[in-house]
């Protein structure tokens, strides 16, 4: 069979274009969050692109790290400069974490009506005390920033540009319940609604269910251990995972909750009970002389067979459920502020149906709609409940 061919010829490069290949493979490493070590000569990669064309010069470790990162920075700089002053609205998400280096850091995005939402700038809280005067001064100070790039506005010109941003939400912290409060107060930001954020409030009230609801406190502290036992001894998980094999034709991973992740309780909950029987087989037939630390244990409270355990942990899952779902609906990108309050109202119906049944696992279960009450009291705020009416 005759093939086709394709005529082409070898582009001549220019220093110029030399340096434009390489800031577009840098751009690449940074969006795609790949090592800074990817170029490096022996690797493949490298030998693939100077097969295109052996005149391309690859960036090193230190060129990204340095002037490229620079250089990259200032070029979606300028692009989230030009997209914050040609929007007609901004809305502002701001939120408080640490970093990689354990450092307290405080981050503003802005969701546009043409771009989405993106990173527009933060700060690392070096010697700073995190409190709702700050929060408020800091966020303040990033909106007159983005409508006021170069500072050059009067008073009268910088209220007409804050005019541009039509809210702010934060997270649901008393500090930044605070923020809000002291917000609300400036005579520019008068219009802005500041709400709290739905999943981070959702996430919250789970773990207001976790503290005083003793039953979910002890089955998800079991679960933590039996997954963290596993998470940390690769020899039992990989004997784990033979048994899965065995037993479902196929392997199940564990999810480890973290209570600043949202979502992953009932994810850890979710992935121990779809591998009980395994879990089951693997203490069954280990010998307590082989484990260690808390998988010793599990073994010596025969966890295997503890049956009072294992439904538990099955109505838990049951329990959380709902509760989960409304997370996730909450995160969705068609989310609007509109569907907050119908979302808290139908998970209100499902704790006060639910409550007289559950309290016979748990006279604690009696208490829900308080604990309840409480948190949709300092979360769900006039704005919610307008947006909810105009829906």
């Amino acid at each position: 069979m005759k093939q086709s061919t394709i005529k082409s010829k070898k582009e001549v490069l220019t220093t110029t274009r030399v340096e434009q290949i390489k800031e577009a493979l840098a751009e690449a490493v940074y969006i795609d969050g790949l090592p800074f070590s990817v170029f490096r000569t022996h690797k493949q990669l490298s030998k693939a692109i100077h097969k295109i064309h052996e005149a391309i010069k690859l960036p090193n470790r230190h060129e990204l790290a340095g002037p490229l990162l620079k250089r990259c920075f200032a070029k979606y700089s300028r692009l989230t400069n030009h997209v914050v002053l040609s929007e007609p609205g901004l809305n502002l998400i701001v939120d408080e974490s640490n970093n990689i280096q354990k450092s307290r850091t405080i981050v503003v995005c802005v969701n546009s009506s043409s771009k989405g939402a993106f990173f527009t700038s933060s700060e690392v809280l070096k010697g700073v005390l995190m409190t709702g005067e700050f929060s408020a001064n800091w966020t303040y100070n990033q909106m007159k920033k983005m409508v006021d790039p170069e500072g050059k506005a009067i008073d009268a010109e910088l209220k007409q540009l804050l005019t541009k941003i039509n809210s702010a939400a934060f997270d649901t912290c008393p500090t930044q319940r605070k923020a809000i409060r002291l917000m609300q107060q400036i005579p520019e930001l008068q219009h802005v609604f500041m709400v709290g954020c739905d999943s981070h409030g959702l996430q919250l009230l789970l773990g207001d269910l976790i503290k005083q609801i003793p039953l979910i406190k002890h089955v998800l502290d079991i679960t933590q251990s039996i997954v963290t036992s596993f998470s940390n001894s690769a020899k039992m998980l990989a004997i784990l995972r033979d048994i899965m094999q065995k037993l479902y034709n196929k392997v199940f991973s564990f999810v480890i909750s973290v209570i600043t992740r949202w979502g992953t309780q009932f994810a850890m909950v979710h992935s121990v009970s779809r591998a009980k029987a395994a879990i089951q087989e693997f203490f069954d037939t280990m010998q307590e002389d082989e484990l260690r630390d808390k998988m010793k244990l599990l073994k010596q409270r025969d966890i295997q067979w503890d049956h009072a355990f294992w439904r538990n942990l099955t109505f838990i899952l049951d329990f959380l459920k709902p509760l989960d779902e409304a997370i996730r609906m909450s995160e969705a990108d068609h989310a609007v502020i509109g569907l907050v309050v119908p979302r808290w109202k139908r998970l209100r119906t499902y704790f006060v149906t639910g409550a007289q049944e559950w309290k016979q696992e748990d006279p604690k279960f009696g208490e829900i709609d308080e604990i309840f009450e409480k948190r949709y009291n300092r979360y769900v705020n006039p704005t919610s409940r307008c947006n909810y009416i105009l829906l």
